[in-house]
């Protein structure tokens, strides 16, 4: 009981102090950027938003294929151990795939509406950019294991084998 009742003192503490002020200048300073913001060319912003979420979104679409070739060109029904980051890779990549497809529709909502709402489409641009870059990690992973098994590292310290 008493544990819970400190924590809520610290909230309460850590809200009032640190919160709170930081909530009062930012307000301050989007009061004073309103006022300073020049007009904006939203039509060669969306084109270049466009431009970019299309080459993830090829990139991705890339990536995936040449992974799934790598299942592909085995003969054995056994996979190498070095396959094993694919999946991570692949569910980050379709989340890519997925926020990119949910950034067009919003893209195209916007252009009609003409009602433009650039905070959703920055968090859906940069979650797309994420899971992109997320997903080259088990790739990284999958390339050093596949140059390791080809260069046979298995613990032989660079001797001769006879």
């Amino acid at each position: 009981m008493e544990y819970s009742a400190s924590l809520g003192c610290l909230a309460v503490v850590t809200w009032t102090c640190f919160v709170k002020p930081v909530e009062r200048e930012q307000l301050a300073t989007i009061e004073k950027t309103q006022q300073k913001v020049p007009s904006i060319d939203y039509k060669n912003m969306i084109s270049e938003v466009k431009e970019t979420n299309t080459l993830l979104t090829n990139w991705s679409i890339a990536v995936f294929g040449a992974t799934l070739y790598l299942l592909t060109i085995h003969k054995t029904a056994a996979l190498p151990y070095y396959l094993i980051f694919l999946p991570g890779a692949w569910i980050l990549l379709f989340h890519s795939l997925w926020y990119s497809w949910y950034l067009r529709s919003a893209i195209t909502f916007q252009v009609f509406q003409k009602d433009y709402d650039f905070s959703q489409l920055n968090a859906n641009f940069y979650l797309q950019f994420v899971f992109f870059v997320a997903s080259l990690i088990p790739l990284a992973m999958t390339g050093i294991l596949y140059v390791g098994s080809k260069l046979k590292w298995k613990g032989d310290h660079g001797r001769p084998s006879h």
